[in-house]
């Protein structure tokens, strides 16, 4: 709904400016509201087209650094692995009482004192035996009630039978579709190595080359052509002459290849 009163109110600027604009040329006002309408049409298609993309953009952004961030949790320390998970948690769980102990974070939950004990399994793949053998050294040490695993590589598909097979203390597992959830929702506090970005120029001008935008390039040619006709100012031809040029190239180009971007 915020996205339509933003369109709304910038396609209704346009035309108050458009149309103040070309009073001045003295043409009349019939002539000039109907472009100033039209424009200003055009001018709100492309703004929502451009905040849809936008907003696709950014939520592409933040799951793929959700995904980054649970994936550095395997080549982390173990100390900043149990932070940035449990602290991960605080934002969801009622947790307190905190303190680290033989390779794992102990912490109370709620008002009924339940022991946990959290687990960052930093390994690209786990199997039930990487389970067991923390699961016997807790269990011998009395340290928790239930042992939570997190897991941020991927599992053998007999690790989700784990939770029925080991009680006392009893077993929970943390999957990474649901630690990329919790990601996406909530920040995990990790550092991320960040790659070198290149910027591939050719590729952005392509990306403006395919058949899907022709119909847009057309229509504002054809926009710009009836500006000409009207008003005689070069200008406006010459930018049609520029997006014709761009709608022909669009229609030209390979339809069975997109981008993946668009």
């Amino acid at each position: 709904m915020g996205r339509y009163l933003d369109v709304a109110f910038v396609s209704s600027g346009a035309f108050l400016v458009l149309f103040v604009i070309l009073s001045f040329t003295g043409k009349d006002a019939r002539i000039i509201g109907l472009l100033s309408a039209i424009s200003a049409f055009c001018i709100g298609v492309l703004i929502n087209a451009f905040i849809k993309k936008a907003k696709k953009r950014q939520a592409r952004k933040k799951r793929s650094m959700s995904q980054k961030k649970v994936k550095a949790l395997i080549y982390a320390d173990e100390k900043d692995a149990l932070n940035a998970v449990y602290g991960l948690l605080t934002k969801k769980y009622r947790l307190h009482s905190e303190r680290l102990d033989a390779g794992c974070l102990l912490f109370n939950e709620g008002a009924k004192e339940i022991r946990y004990a959290l687990v960052v399994l930093r390994k690209y793949k786990i199997s039930p035996d990487d389970l067991l053998a923390v699961w016997r050294e807790i269990r011998r040490k009395h340290l928790a009630d239930r042992i939570l695993f997190a897991v941020p590589g991927k599992s053998d598909p007999d690790v989700k039978l784990m939770p029925i097979k080991l009680t006392n203390p009893d077993v929970q597992i943390l999957e990474k579709s649901r630690l990329i959830k919790l990601a996406r929702k909530h920040d995990l506090e990790i550092s991320v190595p960040q790659a070198e970005k290149r910027v591939r120029f050719l590729y952005r001008i392509k990306s403006f080359i395919n058949r899907k935008r022709a119909l847009r390039y057309i229509a504002c040619a054809l926009l710009l052509t009836l500006n000409y006709i009207f008003f005689g100012k070069m200008l406006y031809l010459i930018f049609a002459s520029v997006l014709a040029f761009a709608a022909v190239f669009s229609l030209l180009s390979q339809s069975q290849y997109e981008f993946l971007s668009d």
